[in-house]
C-alpha cells in the first residue's frame, strides 16, 4: 500500500535553495522574488540583493498607499519613483530602490 505524506517546508528553505542553485549559474541579471510577506523579507535581507523593484497599489477612494511589507530604509534608498498608472480602474505606481553601499561593505 502506498501512503502519501504532506511535507510542509518553510519559504526560507525554498528561498535558500533557490539562491544556492542560482549562485552556480552564470549571466543571471534579474531574479524575480514573488510571494508573500515572508518571501519578500527573505529577499530584502539577502546579501545578494542589489536593487529592489516594488509595486505599490493605491486603493481607490482612500488617500493612502498600501504595502504588504515594510521597506527597510536603513538598507535601501529610493532611486526612482514613477507617476501613478491606471489600468482597468486599478491605480498603482512603481518604486525602484537600490542597496546602500554600507550594506554591502
Amino acid at each position: 500500500m502506498i501512503k502519501s505524506a504532506l511535507i510542509l517546508l518553510s519559504p526560507q528553505f525554498f528561498f535558500e535553495s533557490a539562491i544556492s542553485l542560482l549562485q552556480d549559474m552564470e549571466n543571471i541579471e534579474t531574479i524575480w522574488n514573488i510571494g508573500g510577506r515572508e518571501v519578500y523579507e527573505l529577499g530584502l535581507n539577502s546579501p545578494f540583493l542589489h536593487q529592489a523593484n516594488f509595486l505599490f497599489p493605491r486603493v481607490q477612494n482612500f488617500n493612502f498607499y498600501m504595502s504588504y511589507f515594510p521597506v527597510n530604509y536603513d538598507v535601501l534608498f529610493l532611486l526612482k519613483s514613477e507617476e501613478m498608472h491606471e489600468e482597468k480602474g486599478i491605480k498603482y505606481r512603481y518604486e525602484i530602490y537600490t542597496v546602500k553601499i554600507d550594506k554591502v561593505a
